[in-house]
């Protein structure tokens, strides 16, 4: 199933000067910058549409929960688009 969200506790999140974290952080972005996202058509594309409208307005929300939260900080994504599909 896919991945939404992601939760890190403090404890492994750390911090080391570099953007909301430490070597978890820094790590996590640079395989994320490799996820090729993409038409579902495209087999090599690992990040593809949700599945309906459902999906996207929940998704939607936990991004705007987020944006509006003082303790949350987006490093990857935060932006969604329902003009197509």
């Amino acid at each position: 199933s896919a991945t939404s969200r992601l939760y890190i506790p403090k404890s492994l999140w750390g911090s080391d000067g570099v953007a909301g974290g430490g070597p978890f952080a820094k790590r996590l972005l640079e395989e994320l910058a490799r996820v090729k996202v993409g038409d579902p058509d495209d087999f090599s594309s690992f990040m593809t549409a949700v599945i309906n409208r459902r999906a996207f307005d929940r998704i939607q929300g936990y991004i705007s929960r987020a944006k509006a939260s003082p303790e949350c900080e987006i490093l990857f994504g935060g932006e969604c688009d329902d003009s197509t599909g």
